[in-house]
C-alpha cells in the first residue's frame, strides 16, 4: 500500500479506519473470494452506520486499491509477454546453432540472439532498431522442472 492510501485510510474515523482493516484482514484470510452473503449484509449495515464523509471515502480508498492491483496486473501481464518473445528470440537464435552444426550457447542473451538473427536474415530494420533500444535489458525466464 502506498503513503497516499495508507495516509487516506488514517484520516478516516476510528470506527471508519477499524472496518477498513477489518475487510482487508478478512479479504486476506479469504484470499479475496467473494464473501457469503451474510457478511456482505453485515458490511453494509456497519457502513451505514458510518459518518457520510467516512461512507464516501471507505469505498473510495477501496477502489483505489483495487484499480492499482488492476494495473500492477496488467503491467506484469505486459512484462510477461515481453520475456515470453524475448525467450523465443533465443530459442529461435539457438535453433539456427544447432541447424548449422556451432556449438550452442544455453546462456545466449538477447543481444547475442538479435545479432544471430540478423546475421541469419531472419531481423527486419524496424525489429533491430526496437531490440537495440532493449538488448541490454536483463529479462529474467522461469526454468521449467526437470521432469
Amino acid at each position: 500500500m502506498d503513503d497516499e492510501i495508507t495516509g487516506r485510510i488514517e484520516r478516516l474515523s476510528p470506527e471508519a479506519r477499524a472496518l477498513f482493516w477489518e475487510v482487508q484482514r478478512r479479504g486476506e484470510e479469504t484470499e479475496f473470494k467473494v464473501p457469503p452473503d451474510e457478511l456482505v449484509v453485515n458490511l453494509h449495515q456497519r457502513m451505514a452506520g458510518l459518518p457520510p464523509q467516512d461512507r464516501v471515502e471507505f469505498v473510495d480508498v477501496f477502489r483505489v486499491i483495487a484499480r492499482e492491483a488492476h494495473e500492477e496486473g496488467y503491467r506484469l501481464e505486459a512484462e510477461a509477454l515481453q520475456a515470453e518473445g524475448y525467450a523465443k528470440l533465443i530459442e529461435r537464435a539457438q535453433e539456427l546453432d544447432r541447424e548449422a552444426g556451432r556449438p550452442v550457447n544455453e546462456d545466449m542473451t538477447t543481444g547475442e540472439a538479435i545479432a544471430r538473427l540478423e546475421e541469419a536474415g531472419e531481423l527486419g530494420a524496424l525489429e533491430r532498431a526496437h531490440f537495440d533500444a532493449i538488448k541490454d535489458e536483463i529479462i529474467w525466464v522461469p526454468e521449467e522442472p526437470d521432469e
